[in-house]
């Protein structure tokens, strides 16, 4: 479900972005860490937009009422980094985010209207930038591992999760 949600994410944020800039790069989003496991950079020579999933957690104030018995969704928010990593032209970095802002600021909201291809389970993403002050910045720059480039936070909430919509399993049907 995660992979679809930022693929179609990307996807889009891609077709935005060259129609707007006209962008003559191959990808100009990727999906991607900003470091491997070891504390490597993934972005030597990348000049893209990356998407980061930074953060998942479960959103407590939905509503239970409605399901009687059974498993009820659960309803999570994504925290996803869009970070604007240009190494050969700095100031693109604040053009391409720029963009990224507009493009969220004309699609606060996906849903099967205006992105057929997002997924069936899903029934829309809503998109609110999360500010950072700057000692939370620090650590999230930290705890990615990676140095500071130009970014936004977003939380995209109220992806809701359950074993009817495939988004997860019940791993004890088999014990039946």
């Amino acid at each position: 479900m995660f992979e679809n949600i930022l693929t179609t994410i990307s996807n889009h944020l891609e077709a935005y972005l060259k129609n707007r800039l006209g962008s003559d790069h191959e990808t100009p989003v990727l999906i991607n860490r900003l470091t491997n496991q070891d504390g490597s950079s993934t972005l030597a020579n990348v000049n893209a937009v990356i998407i980061s999933l930074v953060n998942i957690q479960q959103e407590n104030l939905v509503s239970s009422s409605g399901n009687q018995g059974g498993n009820r969704p659960i309803h999570l928010n994504l925290y996803v980094l869009f970070s604007a990593c240009f190494t050969t032209r700095y100031l693109d970095s604040f053009k391409y985010l720029s963009a990224v802002l507009s493009f969220f600021q004309a699609n606060p909201v996906l849903n099967h209207s205006n992105c057929p291809d997002l997924d069936a389970t899903i029934s829309k993403l809503t998109f609110e930038i999360e500010n950072l002050d700057t000692a939370s910045v620090s650590q999230l720059w930290g705890v990615m591992g990676a140095k500071h480039m130009p970014f936004v936070l977003y939380k995209i909430r109220m992806v809701a999760v359950n074993e009817m919509t495939g988004g997860g399993e019940n791993l004890f049907s088999s014990f039946k």
